[in-house]
């Protein structure tokens, strides 16, 4: 999979090479994480530039996965602040904290029992989103990200942690700018 993601976002960074990068990008964009979709999460963005070196992402996300012995079914949201490196925001090479909240349902493959589950996530990333002036954008980014999920049986039992730990964060966003 990593090959995959890795091949897609070198054949669209050639294929898009020859286009020069806009100098004075606009301050909004629409964009769509693949590296979520081939996981079975859609996670969609929304960035605006705040200054020349900030900008602010709010990224809607919704998921149906089947792990093992569970099936998934998810809904979150999560913020992120982008500090530009080269004060050219939403353009170039930023670092960024964020952090996330999901909510959902989990079902027992075997059992058939269902239970709650939430999880909370916090971030910390490097990455690089490139604007042409088509005004397509491709932005590529990594890092950590902790996540602690807990499920929760029924209304009056107590929550338990499922899973909570460090992974990788990995972005491959293709998108809009206007």
């Amino acid at each position: 999979m990593k090959k995959l993601i890795f091949s897609l976002a070198f054949t669209m960074g050639m294929a898009t090479a020859s286009y020069a990068q806009t100098s004075d990008p606009q301050k909004n964009i629409v964009k769509v994480n693949a590296v979520g979709l081939l996981a079975g999460i859609g996670s969609f963005a929304y960035e605006r530039a705040l200054s020349e070196s900030g900008s602010i992402v709010i990224a809607p996300s919704v998921g149906f996965i089947n792990p093992g012995d569970y099936k998934y079914s998810i809904v979150g949201v999560g913020l992120e602040y982008r500090f530009y490196l080269k004060k050219n925001a939403p353009q170039g090479i930023y670092v960024a904290p964020g952090a996330a909240f999901y909510s959902g349902t989990a079902k027992d493959k075997s059992s058939g029992d269902k239970f709650n589950v939430t999880a909370l996530s916090g971030k910390a990333i490097i990455g690089h989103q490139w604007i042409w002036n088509s005004k397509f954008i491709l932005d590529l980014n990594g890092g950590l990200n902790y996540i602690n999920f807990k499920f929760k049986e029924n209304v009056g039992a107590t929550s338990e942690d499922a899973f909570g730990g460090l992974l990788p964060a990995l972005g491959v966003s293709f998108g809009f700018n206007f």
